[in-house]
C-alpha cells in the first residue's frame, strides 16, 4: 500500500506519510509518540522550569500539532494537482512540527548558540506584562506592550495615581530596573479583589490588554468561549451529555460541527465485515459477543 504501487494506479494521488522523527536521517526508523516528539524537537527545553527541569504539557500537543501541519500539508498538494495535474508523496513528522511550532524561539537560539533565559513572574523585565493572583485565588494577566503609553491608564484603573509620576517607576528604563519592587506592589494591589472585579474594572479601559487566566475546568463556563463553540456540548453514550473542544473555524455557509458520538467498542463490527462481504453471519462476531 505504499505510494509507489499506488501511484501506478492513480497517477494523480496525494499520498501523506506521518513518521515520528522524519522520513530521511539515521533516525528514521525509530519509533516515537507525542512526548517522543517534544522531547526531540527541543520543545521540552523549552518549557523548562526556573528549577532547571524539562517540562511537557501533557495532552498530546505534538500529535495535533502534526496533524494540522499534515493537514496543510495535503491541502497544498491538492492545490498543486489542480493547477499543475500532478499527484505526489508528502511526508511530515511529530518532531519536525514541533520544531516549526518553535521556529520564533529558535533562530536567536541558533545564532547566539545558547538558550533563552528562563525568568519566572517575580523578575519581569515589564511589570505590566505580567500576571497577578488575586483575592479569590484565580489569575490574571497583563499584556501592555506599550507600556509607556498606557502607564497612566494603568495607574488610574490599580487605583496608584500616585505612583505614575513615580521616579522609580515613570518609564518603561526606570520601571525594568526597579521591577522586583514594581512587582511586589502590583501582588498586594492585585490581592485586594476578585478576579471578577479587576475585569469589570480594567474592561472599562480600551487600551489595556489583560486576560483572565482560565483552568481547562472553566472554559464551559466561559461565555466568550461558548459563544463561538469552541466547547460544544454532545450526547456521548453511554455517559449523557459531555462538553468537547469543537472546532475552531466558523464557516459562515458551511457550518461544521459534531455531526456523531464516538462509536462504542465494536459498534460497527458487524456493519463494516458485511459491507466487505465474504462473511458469513456465523463469522461476524457481533459487538455483544466481543464484550
Amino acid at each position: 500500500m505504499d505510494y509507489g504501487t499506488l501511484s501506478r494506479y492513480n497517477p494523480k494521488l496525494v499520498y501523506c506519510n506521518i513518521s515520528a522523527l522524519g522520513p530521511d536521517g539515521p533516525d528514521n526508523w525509530r519509533r516515537g509518540n507525542d512526548t517522543v516528539g517534544q522531547a526531540r524537537s527541543g520543545f521540552m527545553s523549552s518549557q523548562r522550569t526556573v528549577l532547571g527541569q524539562p517540562g511537557s504539557t501533557g495532552g498530546v500537543s505534538a500529535d495535533h500539532m502534526t496533524s494540522i501541519t499534515a493537514t496543510y500539508g495535503i491541502l497544498a498538494a491538492l492545490l498543486a494537482r489542480e493547477r499543475l495535474g500532478i499527484g505526489q508523496e508528502i511526508a511530515t513528522s511529530i518532531v519536525g512540527a514541533m520544531v516549526f511550532l518553535q521556529g520564533y524561539n529558535m533562530r536567536p537560539a541558533s545564532i547566539t548558540r545558547q538558550e533563552l533565559p528562563r525568568r519566572d513572574r517575580k523578575s519581569a523585565v515589564n511589570p505590566i506584562a505580567n500576571y497577578y493572583e488575586c483575592k479569590d485565588g484565580k489569575w490574571i494577566l497583563l499584556m501592555v506592550l506599550a507600556a509607556d503609553i498606557v502607564w497612566p491608564d494603568v495607574c488610574k484603573a490599580l487605583g496608584i495615581q500616585d505612583m505614575e509620576k513615580d521616579p522609580r517607576f515613570e518609564n518603561s528604563k526606570k520601571r525594568a530596573e526597579n521591577n522586583r519592587e514594581l512587582i511586589g506592589i502590583l501582588e498586594r494591589v492585585f490581592a485586594t479583589k476578585t478576579r471578577g472585579e479587576w475585569e469589570e474594572i480594567l474592561g472599562k479601559y480600551h487600551r489595556i490588554m489583560y486576560s483572565r487566566i482560565n483552568e481547562l475546568s472553566e472554559l464551559p463556563d466561559d461565555p466568550q468561549i461558548t459563544e463561538n463553540n469552541y466547547v460544544v456540548e454532545y450526547n456521548q453514550p453511554p455517559f449523557g451529555d459531555v462538553k468537547v473542544a469543537g472546532c475552531p473555524i466558523k464557516f459562515y455557509d458551511t457550518p461544521a460541527g459534531i455531526q456523531t458520538p464516538a462509536p462504542e467498542f465494536a459498534q460497527h463490527t458487524e456493519e463494516v465485515l458485511s459491507g466487505l462481504g465474504g462473511y458469513s453471519q456465523d463469522e461476524i462476531p457481533s459487538s455483544k459477543q466481543k464484550k
